[in-house]
């Protein structure tokens, strides 16, 4: 993982609500990595995707939209690998979320080709940083 996964991956856990399972893979399934986001009721499935291009990340448009189409195959499968963890009450009929971590001024962009897109969250980097950096201030001064 690099920087910016591992700080997404730190910001999404904080809270300990969201269990995360990085390098799922499947046949043709390759996230970033897969969140289990039990902070919502039902229960959720997210498919977590960090593009830190200083470009536009025309090719993650393509991505999305692969997973959009292979919705219940990539349910299928979490289901099936995941059936070990008793209790989750993971089905076929689980929400899948597809959740996109891009630079905050690629975030107004990608929202307009996502356009009435359902399932789509759009998170901003910047963001994530941010709220990591005054994660840390806080800690340190209720330590100090």
């Amino acid at each position: 993982m690099d920087v910016f996964e591992d700080a997404v991956l730190e910001f999404l856990t904080h809270e300990g609500k969201v269990f995360v399972c990085p390098q799922f893979r499947g046949e043709g399934f390759d996230p970033d990595f897969v969140a289990l986001n039990f902070e919502e009721r039902p229960m959720r499935v997210e498919i977590v995707e960090v593009n830190s291009e200083t470009y536009r990340p025309s090719g993650l448009i393509n991505k999305l939209q692969w997973y959009r189409e292979n919705e219940a195959p990539i349910v299928n499968l979490l289901v099936t690998r995941l059936s070990e963890l008793k209790g989750l009450g993971l089905t076929e009929r689980t929400p899948l979320i597809l959740r996109v971590f891009i630079q905050r001024k690629h975030v107004g962009w990608l929202g307009e080709h996502l356009n009435g897109v359902k399932n789509v969250r759009i998170n901003s980097l910047d963001h994530v940083f941010e709220t990591l950096l005054d994660w840390q201030k806080r800690k340190l001064a209720s330590e100090g």
